[in-house]
């Protein structure tokens, strides 16, 4: 029956892996397509228009089924990441993109609307995931989240778009563009955080790959209409189908009985995160070193740096406060195991030995019916003795499960009288005090 089942489980592995090669192969199929037509030509927008549409198709097709079929805190997950996906598929469907149009004079519209719906989905759905999979960080990995969008947009603000995206009728049409690859931004250290755990789900790389191909997607959008030369018409289409794909092939490799992984983050994968190219303080560091050498920075540029300041300082009591609470759960935890360990023990004992003195007791009552006083007194003497060394055998066990329990002890021969009532009472022989003692 194992070797069925691990022979099936590589099977069910080799067709998930087989259905990501076809779609990815599509994808790249459309590309290559897409490349041909002349960069002017409606060919390569039809084409981009059909490839983000059979993605998306695909993704939502995959997601409703699997939203289906799984149960618990993943059935969520998945349900808030299709949303997501809906929403972002509707708001392209009104989607009327003005090209050449600079960033500064674009009118909101409800592709805006549809988005910024679509992102905060996202993100519930990554947070709630965020929350089985590792123990007590959910709030400061969301503020983390925030703090990734903080110091990358002020990064892209300052060197990218500055006064290309200001202007009287188009600067909330240009936050909001503009906060779509921030967006992406986090909800990629949000995957990476699922990446990193160290029972990380099966699908985590590919959400990792997912929502990178979105911001690779929005941040070359956003580049483009700066300068109000968007004449890669269809590229950023490509890499938001490739994103559709990921996520969506993603959803093939949930588990129906629900997610129930909670472990920490390796230590290693910390460090490199604050080093590594998400690194709030790092891009902190790079603005005021460059603006070391290039004054004055710009007030914006101050005051994000003040910002994310106040939040790594805020953090430090942060994760204090959380190391306590999962110190504190550890030593809960080494302390149940060890009152069960020392339960079990005693309760073998305590069962063994009442029941021998139980028969001795009654051995010793029998005697005394039949008139054999002198073997009822030796009887009787052994099962005292019995007592006496099922005390000596208690007392160490009972006074380490009342330690651990923070309880005052008890004394081991209370405990044990207390047993040999409750095991005289089962019994039909009733044990009374012998005769010559009365």
């Amino acid at each position: 029956m194992v070797q069925v089942s691990k022979s099936g489980k590589m099977h069910a592995s080799r067709d998930l892996r087989f259905t990501l090669a076809i779609a990815l192969v599509s994808w790249a199929a459309g590309v290559l397509v897409f490349a041909v037509f002349p960069a002017d030509s409606s060919g390569r927008t039809l084409t981009a228009d059909y490839v983000y549409l059979a993605s998306a198709v695909f993704s939502l097709a995959i997601l409703g089924y699997t939203v289906w079929n799984v149960r618990g805190r993943e059935r969520l997950f998945w349900g808030l990441l299709g949303a997501g996906l809906l929403a972002t598929l509707l708001g392209d469907i009104v989607w009327e993109d003005p090209h050449n149009v600079k960033l500064a004079i674009m009118d909101p519209s409800l592709v805006h609307a549809a988005y910024l719906v679509a992102y905060l989905l996202f993100a519930g759905a990554l947070l709630s995931l965020v929350a089985v999979t590792t123990r007590r960080i959910t709030p400061i990995i969301a503020f983390d989240a925030m703090s990734v969008m903080l110091s990358v947009g002020v990064l892209i603000w300052y060197f990218l778009l500055g006064p290309a995206a200001t202007g009287p009728s188009g600067s909330w049409a240009a936050l909001a563009t503009f906060s779509w690859t921030l967006f992406d931004v986090a909800l990629v250290f949000l995957a990476l955080v699922l990446f990193s755990a160290a029972g990380r789900p099966p699908f985590a790389a590919l959400l990792v790959l997912g929502f990178l191909s979105f911001a690779v997607a929005n941040g070359w959008y956003l580049n483009a209409h700066s300068d109000g030369l968007y004449d890669v018409a269809g590229w950023p289409d490509l890499f938001w189908s490739l994103g559709l794909l990921f996520l969506g092939s993603a959803a093939l490799w949930s588990n129906p009985a629900g997610l129930a992984v909670r472990d920490r983050i390796a230590p290693w994968q910390v460090f490199a995160f604050w080093l590594g190219p998400l690194s709030p303080p790092l891009h902190l560091g790079l603005l005021f070193l460059w603006g070391a050498f290039h004054p004055p920075l710009p007030a914006f540029a101050l005051v994000g740096g003040a910002v994310l300041m106040a939040y790594l300082a805020l953090r430090v009591a942060l994760v204090s406060a959380v190391t306590r609470l999962l110190n504190r759960d550890q030593e809960e935890a080494a302390r149940k195991l060890e009152q069960s360990r020392i339960l079990y023990e005693l309760h073998d004992t305590v069962k063994g030995r009442v029941h021998g003195i139980s028969l001795a007791l009654a051995a010793a009552l029998e005697a005394e019916r039949h008139g054999e006083r002198d073997v009822a007194r030796e009887r009787f003497g052994r099962a005292m003795e019995a007592s006496r060394e099922t005390e000596f055998l208690i007392s160490k066990p009972y006074d380490e499960l009342h330690a651990l329990a923070n309880e005052i002890p008890l004394r081991a021969g209370d405990y044990l009288r207390h047993r040999l009532a409750r095991f005289s009472a089962s019994r039909p022989t009733r044990i009374c005090k012998p005769p010559w003692r009365a």
